[in-house]
């Protein structure tokens, strides 16, 4: 029986680099000492649900003795995770005033806030992974379910179905017996990360791979339609039409960043819509995702960026981290240069929109993670006394440019290595400022603890996207 598909030429190289940038599991993007550069785990899937488009595939496997698409019913939505953590933020203008106030620092023409006036409480926890086992027949279920809710109109062409196994891919219908009773390699345990549906294998014009990976366990982590690559491919801007790797920003010239609330509008492919109205549409799509666990975070949009499809187009691109209790997680945007001691963990998950209807791809979603050791706190300082600490840790003899300011969950890499099921890095909150350092034209990432103003850490970087 053979082993492995051979997958032909570049469509190979795709998937190879389709498993680097899976293996990036969390979604999340670790920031390492001097010099280091955060790659991105952007990779995102789904199916092609263009219905102009033409997808060919191989021919179909015979149906064996296992559930087919047909056989499973589509699941209900998840209910979106509620917090009420009693949050009231401050307006951007008075989080600026009270930065303004202070001696080093004034806010840039370009400055955002996402600052709580008030909060109810704070928490502190550690996070892990559930304790999620070998592949069963349950989980193999699962994928077929979510499949189902994600693409309704698509075909599930048996043939495109992979698991991954210690860096191969290895089609699961003719290996159907060996993968449900843990013997497709010797280190199953260890080795196997996700299940993978992707058309990567097909010469036609418009291939498109339709691909949602799902670490063992279950839950949806990313998917992806495919319809701005083949916008960009179309175009004659992307060498081949393959939604594995949709990097919008390599295709689609960017017409400018923008809060998540702003009200700006611009025409998508079916019609005009507001940045505000359709991070709340992706928002909403993405977290009612099935999910075999219920989720304790949901996906929560931090930045807009919009890109020029055509002439009279355009789509939305979120950048996104987990939200809990109200409070976002920190998050990177891919490729950004980094210098300091300072081991920081920051959320990379990532989404796009072309239609006013319809979110396009989406990564990092994160279900099957869980928290536990909670504590809960009433008592933390304030933004104005965080600002005004910031500023006494830093150099009196420089002006710097606030670029940002909000309240996120943080979490450090402690270089331990974790195995499913263990609960065990800690998140604690942080106040953070992005500042721009005129003098030595180099940004700072500064953290400061929300209950010990004497836990301060600040790395640099080049950019700040």
């Amino acid at each position: 029986m053979k082993k492995l598909i051979k997958l032909k030429g570049k469509n190979m190289k795709k998937l190879i680099a389709l498993f680097l940038i899976c293996s990036l599991f969390t979604g999340c993007a670790n920031l390492k000492g001097t010099g280091s550069t955060v790659e991105s785990s952007a990779q995102q899937n789904d199916p092609a649900t263009a219905g102009d488009s033409t997808v060919s595939n191989p021919d179909p496997i015979p149906t064996g003795d296992w559930l087919t698409i047909d056989d499973v019913e589509t699941p209900a939505p998840m209910e979106r995770v509620i917090s009420d953590n009693g949050r009231e933020d401050y307006t951007v203008e008075e989080v600026a005033e009270i930065l303004n106030s202070i001696d080093n620092f004034k806010t840039s023409d370009n400055f955002t806030a996402t600052v709580p006036k008030h909060l109810d409480h704070l928490r502190e926890f550690n996070i892990g992974t559930q304790d999620i086992e070998c592949p069963t027949e349950e989980q193999y279920k699962n994928f077929l379910e979510t499949f189902k809710y994600i693409f309704p109109n698509d075909d599930f062409h048996e043939n495109c179905f992979f698991c991954l196994s210690n860096g191969e891919y290895y089609p699961i219908y003719e290996n159907y017996d060996k993968f449900i009773d843990h013997t497709l390699n010797e280190d199953m345990d260890k080795w196997v990360w996700f299940l993978t549906y992707t058309e990567a294998d097909s010469d036609d014009e418009y291939r498109i791979d339709l691909t949602t990976p799902y670490y063992f366990g279950g839950s949806i982590s990313s998917f992806n339609r495919g319809k701005a690559i083949k916008t960009a491919y179309e175009k004659g801007d992307a060498e081949f039409c393959s939604a594995t790797l949709s990097f919008p920003e390599y295709w689609f010239e960017s017409e400018g960043i923008y809060p998540p609330d702003s009200e700006k509008s611009f025409k998508l492919t079916d019609k005009e819509m507001s940045i505000k109205d359709a991070v709340k549409f992706f928002e909403d799509y993405v977290n009612s995702l099935p999910s075999r666990y219920e989720p304790v975070f949901s996906v929560h949009v931090n930045r807009v960026t919009v890109y020029k499809l055509t002439n009279d187009c355009y789509g939305y691109g979120f950048s996104t981290s987990r939200m809990y209790d109200e409070i976002p997680f920190e998050y990177f945007v891919d490729g950004q240069h980094i210098s300091g001691s300072l081991n920081i963990i920051g959320d990379m998950g990532r989404g796009f929109m072309l239609r006013s209807d319809e979110a396009d791809s989406a990564s990092g979603i994160c279900c099957d993670e869980t928290i536990g050791d909670i504590k809960e706190y009433t008592d933390m300082m304030s933004f104005e006394q965080a600002a005004n600490i910031i500023s006494e840790k830093l150099t009196d003899h420089v002006t710097f440019e606030v670029v940002d300011a909000k309240l996120i969950y943080c979490q450090y890499d402690d270089g331990v290595p974790r195995l499913f099921g263990d609960i065990s890095v800690p998140i604690r909150a942080k106040w953070s400022l992005r500042l721009y350092n005129p003098n030595d034209a180099l940004y700072y990432f500064c953290y400061l603890d929300a209950r010990n103003a004497e836990d301060f850490s600040y790395f640099t970087a080049e950019e700040i996207q």
